[in-house]
């Protein structure tokens, strides 16, 4: 034992065995008595009753009290002996002693010395036995409600429902997913029915298949291929999957599941499926490679084009389908692709028997989650029927082009030939009016005259050929124009040239579009004047240019009261020579409008007319343009 330290009280050692005899009668407390060098003097019925010796085997020396403590409480006594030594009294400690049976008991010692001959050392050893056990019952709890709590804790930070059930079906711990996914407060699940999360159809069979588990429990992993669904509190059902694991407590034994919601899995499946029904059934060949160009998957559709099997072909270089000379343009596309681009382009491939086919080819990039382009991703359809046609439509507007030239130059030279005899008769006949009018009768004169009008004519119809040559040869060269000045311009001259003539002349201010200047003017004139000469019979004449808008699109018009059209023949109205009225009714050439019609198309547009015999007509038309807006 640790033997107590001497005080200064004086005293014998017969009043040290009084003061003994009543600390051991109460019974509670044990009392050594022992000298600095471990032999124990005396020690009372609780202290033996406590180690489990005979008072005799401690007295004697038999059982040294040295041994009686653990060797990892050693250091504490020899720490109390060096108080003992030095102050006379050793500080309350905790410790341990062996009983006689092996087993340990906790104690709390005081010491104090005892002044004599020899100098003796009091310990009193309280049991601490009851006390630990309670301190230990209580840590046992605090640890059950800590542990309890991290389990709850950690159960509501499952990323799936959790749900617990005993033996009868009936819900004991449910986490805070469960509540956000099912729609009710934890209240109103725990204690309930599991069969509650379970759709009305299911209830019935529902409690055998728990009682069966509970029988013969094991693990069930997630995903095994078992189709389950569950109800919402609004009643709505969603696809779920299930893990199922057995916890053996004490209350007995417990199910936990694990809920998880695959609404969006099945959603991407059913997609998934969809496409690859479409691309299986698409005529178009669609392929998926690797970035090193190895083909990892071959629709139908690609068996046809190419004549390669999804056998054949998987797993082997695309490169089989380029042939030599169009391997440099599909390094360019790879790599192209494989920095993210999607390339757009025709081409030529072979096919398994070597031949080539015309492909329209769309090459794109394959994307995993995080935005790295993994695979490409590649779509060939055969133009070849397409190539070949537009191959014949580009010769057949070669040679439509090289005949609409051959025809512009021998109707220009045609026009130009026709002026010298045309201005020879001309002034032949003028020269007779006007030096040999007096030998000429009224019928010659008459005759003369006709002569004059129709070579004026003919002139005037050369000037409406060569107008209609230039609008057709001469390329267009945008730019912004002011087309209410351009008219306002035109109308002043028409007002100068029929100054008798009483016309309403309504423009629409700040009209303007990206047209050629001077195919502007062109088509302006010959509408304008059209409407003028078309109102020339009309009393209270009218002549409007506007624009409207119809989606998207604007549409210009000049519109006039006069003599109008049957629409009957409003094809005709843009072929040149065509004529409506009659010359001597209203002159003309049969040109201007179909000039008009050249430099609406030349400029992309579109041009029509809408007319009422005697209430006038009115021609629309289009001048598309990025920036063919109003100011």
């Amino acid at each position: 034992m640790s033997p107590p330290g001497p005080t200064r009280a004086a005293g014998t050692v017969a009043d040290v065995e009084a003061r003994f005899t009543r600390l051991s009668e109460c019974g509670i407390i044990g009392v050594v008595v022992g000298n600095l060098q471990g032999h124990v003097v005396e020690i009372n019925d609780t202290a033996l009753n406590l180690l489990g010796y005979s008072r005799e085997e401690l007295l004697s020396g038999q059982v040294r009290w040295a041994e009686l403590t653990p060797p990892e409480w050693r250091p504490v006594d020899v720490h109390a002996l060096e108080q003992l030594t030095t102050t006379g009294v050793g500080a309350l400690r905790e410790k341990e002693y062996f009983r006689k049976d092996g087993t340990r008991v906790p104690v709390l010692v005081g010491s104090a010395m005892v002044e004599g001959v020899p100098p003796l050392a009091l310990s009193f050893i309280l049991d601490l036995t009851e006390r630990k056990a309670a301190e230990a019952t209580v840590e046992s709890l605090r640890r059950e409600r800590a542990s309890d709590a991290q389990f709850r804790a950690l159960l509501d930070t499952a990323p799936d429902a959790m749900v617990i059930v005993d033996s009868n079906g009936i819900m004991t711990l449910v986490n805070a997913q469960t509540e956000l996914l099912f729609g009710y407060s934890r209240s109103e699940l725990v204690g309930q029915p599991i069969e509650l999360l379970i759709p009305e159809r299911f209830q019935q069979a529902h409690p055998s298949h728990r009682q069966r588990y509970f029988q013969r429990h094991r693990v069930r992993p997630m995903g095994a291929d078992l189709e389950l669904y569950a109800r919402r509190k609004d009643g709505s059902e969603f696809p779920i999957e299930v893990s199922l694991s057995p916890l053996e407590t004490e209350q007995g034994l417990l199910v936990s599941s694990a809920i998880r919601d695959i609404s969006d899995r099945k959603h991407a499946e059913q997609q998934r499926a969809s496409l690859a029904a479409l691309v299986e059934a698409s005529d178009d060949a669609i392929i998926g490679k690797t970035l090193a160009g190895v083909v990892t998957s071959w629709n139908e559709g690609a068996h046809r084009l190419f004549g390669y099997s999804s056998a054949e072909i998987i797993g082997k270089p695309i490169t089989l389908l380029v042939p030599p000379e169009q391997r440099a343009e599909y390094e360019t596309v790879l790599e192209a692709v494989s920095s993210g681009e999607i390339v757009r382009f025709d081409t030529l491939r072979r096919r398994k028997d070597g031949s080539r086919v015309d492909v329209s080819v769309t090459v794109s990039p394959v994307r995993n989650l995080a935005g790295v382009v993994v695979r490409i991703s590649k779509v060939a359809r055969d133009v070849t029927h397409r190539r070949r046609t537009e191959r014949e439509l580009a010769r057949a507007k070669e040679a439509a082009e090289a005949a609409s030239r051959e025809l512009e130059a021998f109707s220009y030279s045609v026009a130009h030939d026709l002026r010298a005899p045309l201005r020879g008769m001309n002034g032949f006949a003028q020269v007779l009016l006007d030096e040999y009018k007096d030998k000429f009768d009224a019928d010659g004169q008459d005759w003369l005259n006709e002569i004059l009008l129709n070579a004026n004519r003919m002139g005037a119809l050369i000037d409406a050929l060569l107008s209609l040559s230039r609008v057709t040869r001469s390329e267009p060269r945008r730019q912004r124009v002011d087309l209410s000045a351009l008219a306002h311009a035109t109308v002043s001259r028409l007002a100068a040239q029929d100054p008798a003539r009483d016309v309403a002349i309504v423009i629409q201010s700040d009209l303007h579009a990206d047209i050629d200047p001077a195919l502007a003017s062109t088509l302006l004139d010959n509408l304008l004047e059209n409407a003028w000469k078309f109102t020339s019979k009309t009393a209270a004449a009218r002549i409007t240019l506007g624009m409207t808008e119809t989606g998207d699109e604007r549409v210009f018009y000049v519109r006039d009261n006069g003599a109008g059209f049957d629409m009957a023949y409003a094809q005709k109205l843009f072929a040149p020579f065509q004529r409506l009225h009659q010359n001597q009714e209203f002159p003309g050439t049969g040109i201007g409008l179909a000039t008009v019609q050249r430099v609406v198309r030349r400029h992309g547009g579109r041009i029509w007319a809408e007319g009422t015999p005697a209430a006038g007509a009115t021609f629309f038309f289009t001048i598309p343009g990025e920036s063919a807006h109003e100011p």
